[in-house]
């Protein structure tokens, strides 16, 4: 399995290094396999969402869900409503970064810009605009607070209501800070750190290897997935009060994680959709995908993301694999 995961890697490197570029099989479409679990409920095709394993691409809101869709020249987010995968608006823009949902609105990231919008049509409801003309890596929410981080290492709270800023630290931040809960700052730092939000002070680590994707807040558990973009990962759950892991999840997971319920859900590189107990990290249901495995991603223009996302409102994942340009709403059944 090291080994497997040097030759990934040092193949990622070449093709950042080279320029080369790999192109997924325009033929390739996959199918869900007949399960007791979950049905197909509908699909899309021809949906280019480009590889960034920590920049949201698929996302959902209450009887929608949104992909931002990689064009020559621009960035598009497609809203598409949940039940019947109907198209309901679209938005272009090529300094379109990320996207966010909070509280029945939905949001889109710029160029120091975050923009509001309604979900249900798209119409624009306000902006917020950041001391920062820079791309937006993400924006994270908790309780009337909204964290923006920057491209150059900033990072702003700002009241959700409102959009004023309340506080900017950086440039230049490291650890990076992802999202702060009361008095408790969770960090980026070759895995996940929790710090005093007012003095810095390390209150735990928890290393978990080569980088991470994610990570998912869930009540007092984090989860997150070992890897990038490109090299597949572990799935861990780490205790929010000390850092402890409390399971591991060992598999070459290429999605990042969403959840529904009692259940975590991911993709992995062998062509299977898994379902796991968030508490135990035990296996719920192992749903195939025809043909497999997957294409890994690579670094390349051509190349496509995988992405999960839930609808608790209507018992629906999300799927979309980057090496068809498939996108998928699968209905748990018996819900």
């Amino acid at each position: 399995m090291k080994y497997f995961r040097f030759l990934l890697s040092s193949l990622a490197l070449l093709v950042s290094c080279t320029g080369i570029y790999l192109t997924p099989n325009a033929s390739v479409s996959h199918a869900l396999i007949e399960n007791p679990y979950m049905d197909a409920k509908w699909s899309k095709n021809n949906l280019r969402i480009d590889v960034d394993s920590n920049m949201a691409r698929l996302i959902t809101a209450p009887n929608r869900v949104f992909v931002l869709e990689l064009g020559i020249y621009q960035r598009t987010v497609k809203a598409f409503d949940a039940i019947t995968g109907a198209l309901a608006w679209l938005q272009n823009d090529v300094h379109i970064n990320t996207m966010a949902a909070h509280n029945s609105v939905f949001y889109t990231t710029e160029l120091g810009l975050i923009r509001t919008y309604a979900p249900e049509n798209g119409r624009n409801i306000q902006n917020f605009i950041l001391p920062y003309t820079g791309p937006l890596a993400f924006v994270n929410f908790y309780k009337d607070k909204m964290f923006a981080y920057t491209s150059n290492g900033s990072f702003f709270t700002l009241d959700i209501g409102s959009g004023q800023v309340l506080k900017s630290i950086g440039p230049n931040l490291y650890p990076v800070p992802l999202t702060i809960e009361d008095d408790v700052t969770y960090a980026n730092k070759n895995g996940i750190i929790a710090m005093d939000t007012e003095t810095g002070k390390i209150l735990w680590e928890s290393e978990i290897g080569r980088g991470y994707t994610g990570p998912l807040f869930m009540d007092d558990v984090i989860y997150v997935r070992e890897g990038d973009s490109v090299i597949p990962g572990k799935v861990y759950a780490i205790e929010k009060t000390n850092g402890g892991i409390l399971w591991k999840y060992d598999a070459d997971v290429i999605s990042n994680l969403c959840a529904l319920g009692s259940n975590l859900y991911f993709l992995t590189w062998d062509g299977y959709l898994m379902v796991v107990d968030r508490i135990t990290g035990q296996e719920v249901a192992k749903l195939e995908f025809s043909p497999r495995p997957f294409l890994l991603p690579t670094a390349g223009i051509n190349s496509g993301g995988y992405y999960i996302a839930a609808d608790p409102q209507n018992n629906i994942i999300f799927v979309s694999l980057g090496d068809s340009y498939q996108l998928f709403a699968l209905q748990i059944k018996n819900k």
